[in-house]
């Protein structure tokens, strides 16, 4: 079974690389999904910092897609667009998930210089103030520590 997932993989490689595949799959555009954006933080562990892209990397994204042709484009346009059935060719869409408050202190102006639509979707625990970010707490937890055991899990050891 493993044998077959690992052919199948490496054959839909292959075939996407052939311009006639490409050009019966090949999208006019796509929606970015982002969760953060700031500067990445090395003696944090992956499972988090991985949310994030730092300001330098989005800037530079940014200006790549334009120079390759890329226009920027609110979801309210694509909205448009697909109604009118009027699809330009290589657009993006950015969103970002969550609401991170670092969306505005680090993407805000990048976005503002470049004049990038965006959409931010706020998880409504954010504002209420009811949110549990267990998973901050769960690094800071294992980044304290060169060593588990089990009776440091279970509250026995220190």
């Amino acid at each position: 079974m493993n044998n077959i997932k690992t052919y199948i993989k490496n054959s839909l490689k292959t075939l996407e690389y052939l311009g006639i595949v490409q050009r019966y799959f090949k999208g006019s555009g796509a929606i970015l999904m982002l969760h953060r954006i700031a500067p990445i933080d090395e003696k944090k562990l992956p499972a988090n910092e991985n949310l994030k892209v730092s300001p330098e990397f989005l800037e530079h994204f940014i200006l790549q897609a334009k120079d390759k042709g890329y226009e920027f484009i609110s979801l309210d346009t694509l909205h448009q667009r697909l109604i009118s059935q009027n699809l330009k060719s290589k657009f993006l869409c950015i969103t970002l998930d969550d609401g991170y408050k670092d969306n505005l202190t680090y993407g805000l102006e990048i976005f503002e210089k470049h004049e990038i639509p965006f959409c931010i979707y706020v998880c409504t625990s954010f504002p209420q103030g009811s949110h549990d970010m267990w998973w901050f707490g769960l690094e800071d937890f294992l980044l304290q520590r060169d060593a588990l055991n089990y009776e440091t899990l279970i509250g026995g050891g220190a």
